[in-house]
């Protein structure tokens, strides 16, 4: 849901949006322990401002 505001923020440029399902098979290529760090840093970083919800279906 973040991606484009993310991208544009970190000046990484995309020829597209990138969809949930090209940002999942993005997360793919990453090591698993690689993942679960960010997803820890991003859950501390965001649980003062909104509630975070993972859709891991």
């Amino acid at each position: 849901m973040y991606c484009d505001t993310w991208s544009a923020q970190a000046d990484i440029a995309f020829e597209a949006s990138l969809s949930p399902s090209s940002v999942s098979g993005l997360l793919k290529g990453i090591p698993y322990s690689k993942r679960h760090e960010f997803y820890e840093r991003w859950a501390a970083y965001r649980q003062e401002q909104e509630y975070l919800a993972l859709d891991i279906t």
